[in-house]
């Protein structure tokens, strides 16, 4: 009963005791109320003289019969708890397992595919890095040893966001500048030009030889489109030649029994 005064935090008094409440004293009233709230808290009857007892008997039925009601709503809601808890494990569960599954290998082949562009950006790093090395070698006669300090400086522009031209172009320019100078050409090393100052070789404008280069190279490549697009032409006006005299060309063939290549090729 002391459980379930903690449960219940009080108890019903119904308004038909007020006709037994007018037949008693204030003290024998005080003494019933007292007795309800005894039998309330531990479920004990306490003695009361034969007047009080015919009083307290009607009410302690009616407290029985609330604490069944009571004892009953409680258990018919821990049981609709249960169903329903019950009832979302089985429609869940599996649902949550999934999510869970789906997630963590979601998880697992996005960390697979980083790691894999990563080993894929480290393998290209390294292959410039490498191969940029071997084209200042054979740009100035040097062998230069593939060391991690020298690779590192290229892989370092690399991840700074230049690209493999960039480092070519820069050996090329320091090459035509300073091959020819006896002070200068010293300074054709990793350390040097890929240094700090990459980027002012890299903007810097070509000069002396490194220019003069540089315009024969672009003289000669407009010499090339030129003679590209004079073919074009002549292949134009060829086509469009064989198209206007086509009749005439197809009559002289037959009349002179020239065979027809082209028909017997198909």
């Amino acid at each position: 009963m002391v459980k379930e005064m903690a449960e219940r935090k009080g108890f019903l008094v119904y308004a038909d005791l007020a006709d037994t409440l007018e037949e008693l004293s204030d003290e024998e009233a005080g003494v019933l109320f007292k007795a309800m709230m005894t039998y309330f808290v531990d479920g004990s009857e306490p003695k009361l003289p034969r007047a009080l007892r015919f009083a307290f008997l009607p009410v302690r039925h009616q407290m029985d019969r609330d604490r069944e009601k009571y004892d009953r709503r409680c258990e018919r809601n821990r049981e609709n708890v249960r169903k329903r808890w019950e009832q979302k494990e089985d429609t869940n569960v599996y649902d949550r397992i999934r999510t869970y599954t789906n997630d963590t290998n979601k998880k697992e082949k996005e960390k697979e595919k980083k790691k894999e562009k990563e080993n894929k950006k480290a393998d290209r790093t390294a292959e410039i890095s490498s191969s940029s090395l071997e084209y200042l070698n054979k740009k100035t006669g040097s062998c230069y040893d593939q060391t991690d300090t020298n690779l590192e400086l290229i892989g370092s522009l690399l991840s700074a966001g230049y690209t493999e031209a960039d480092i070519r172009t820069v050996i090329d320019k320091k090459c035509a500048e300073w091959m020819g100078d006896d002070k200068m050409r010293p300074y054709l090393r990793p350390s040097t030009l890929f240094g700090e100052h990459f980027e002012e070789y890299l903007a810097a404008p070509l000069t002396g030889q490194a220019a003069q280069e540089q315009d024969e190279a672009a003289r000669k490549e407009r010499a090339r489109k030129a003679k590209e697009e004079q073919k074009r032409r002549e292949a134009a006006l060829d086509a469009k030649w064989l198209e206007e005299h086509k009749d005439q060309l197809e009559a002289t063939r037959k009349k002179w029994g020239i065979p027809n290549y082209e028909e017997d090729a198909s």
